[in-house]
Order: C-alpha cells, then sequence, then structure tokens
C-alpha cells in the first residue's frame, strides 16, 4: 500500500512539474530573466526523473543520476539568488562557487562513489540554500521591494526553503538508514515523494501569480 501511495504521490508531483515547465516556456515573455534559473532547473529535473524512470526499467543504477542534479541545482540555485540580490559577482564570491564545485565532485569521486547515496554533498547543498532562501528574506524585510514579480519570487523562494529545510534531516540520516537497515527505509521515499509533491505545487502556484499579475492566466 505504501508503494503504491509514493507512485500516485510522485505521479502527481510529476503532473504538476510538467504543467510548471509548459507555462514557463510557453508564456516565457510574461517572465523576466530572473526566473530562468528555475525555467531550467525544473526542466533538468523533469530530465533525471525521465531518465530515472529508463534506468529503472533497465535494472541499472540511477544514483549517479542524484549526484549529477545536485551539482546542478547548486549552481542554479546560487544563480538564481544573485538573480534576485541583484549585485555584482566578487571575485571571492566566484572562488567561492568554484570551491563548493570542486567539493561536491571529490565527494562523489572519492568519498561517496556515484553508485551510493550522496548523503554529505546533498546535506551541504541543502544548507547552503537554505541560508541563501533566509538571507533573501532577511534583505527582503529590510528593502521592501514594490517590483510586479516579488509575490511570485518570495512564494519560490518559500518553497525552496521548505522542501529544503524539510528534507534536510532525511539526507543527514540516511548514511544511518543505510548501515542500519542496509537500505533506505521505504518511509524516506514517502516522506521524500510528499515534500516534493508540496514543493512542485508551491512553485506552480507562484507560476500563476506572476501571470495573474501581468493579467493573464493559464
Amino acid at each position: 500500500m505504501t508503494s503504491e501511495w509514493i507512485e500516485c504521490v510522485s505521479n502527481g508531483a510529476l503532473f504538476i512539474l510538467i504543467i510548471s515547465i509548459v507555462n514557463l516556456y510557453w508564456h516565457k515573455r510574461f517572465f523576466d530573466k530572473s526566473f530562468s534559473p528555475i525555467r531550467w532547473l525544473l526542466t533538468v529535473n523533469l530530465l533525471v526523473e525521465g531518465a530515472c524512470y529508463v534506468c529503472f526499467n533497465h535494472g541499472t543504477n540511477n544514483l549517479p543520476l542524484l549526484h549529477l542534479f545536485t551539482i546542478v541545482e547548486f549552481n542554479l540555485l546560487t544563480f538564481y539568488f544573485l538573480q534576485l540580490s541583484q549585485f555584482r559577482v566578487k571575485r571571492s564570491f566566484q572562488i567561492y562557487i568554484v570551491l563548493a564545485n570542486l567539493a561536491l565532485v571529490f565527494n562523489s569521486a572519492f568519498i561517496q562513489s556515484i553508485f551510493s547515496f550522496n548523503s554529505f554533498s546533498k546535506s551541504i547543498v541543502q544548507l547552503i540554500i537554505i541560508f541563501m532562501s533566509l538571507h533573501y528574506f532577511i534583505n527582503k524585510k529590510k528593502n521592501r521591494s514594490k517590483q510586479k514579480d516579488s509575490q511570485s519570487h518570495n512564494m519560490i523562494v518559500s518553497a525552496i526553503l521548505f522542501y529544503y529545510a524539510s528534507s534536510l534531516v532525511i539526507f543527514m540520516f540516511s548514511d544511518f538508514a543505510l548501515q542500519a537497515f542496509g537500505g533506505l527505509h521505504l518511509g524516506f521515499w514517502t516522506i521524500n515523494a510528499f515534500l516534493n509533491f508540496i514543493f512542485q505545487l508551491l512553485i506552480l502556484f507562484a507560476i500563476w501569480k506572476r501571470l495573474k499579475v501581468t493579467k493573464y492566466s493559464f
């Protein structure tokens, strides 16, 4: 019953993801460049989901895709928050991005095999994204923005903060589950599927809010 529940929730999240992507591309003229990283993130997410499905049907280990997606999501979300902050990237920050990427690659190459669950790098990325989300809201409170897309970005960042903060505990303790049970408990995937569903729903709502502001409805 639990596996059926996971499949149902996952399919629902996938359906919402496709709707979001279609609207982001079909109504691209209604979204400025600050939405580009999110559009790319959702697109890569869909491609990875499709690739994982193919790997699963062929009995192939799909965990290398998770390692790859972790690096992609880190870079795209970092770029997204840079777009929102609208400040020039300093050399020190460029060095930080390069070092962070090297650390993620190093983890996959020498610490946690690409054929195993990358709990270390996933947890680090989640912590960084949570920090950037909180930083966004702190700056938002200090400098109240009246831009027409402000509500949409608030919703997107809220969705990001919700998903990454909620799933952080799961990924941090995944290694314990692997050692104790020899694999990730089914409850792990159930909670993760549910969190992803809520995340995709909030992103779709943010897209709807943006189109509503532009007096366009899908």
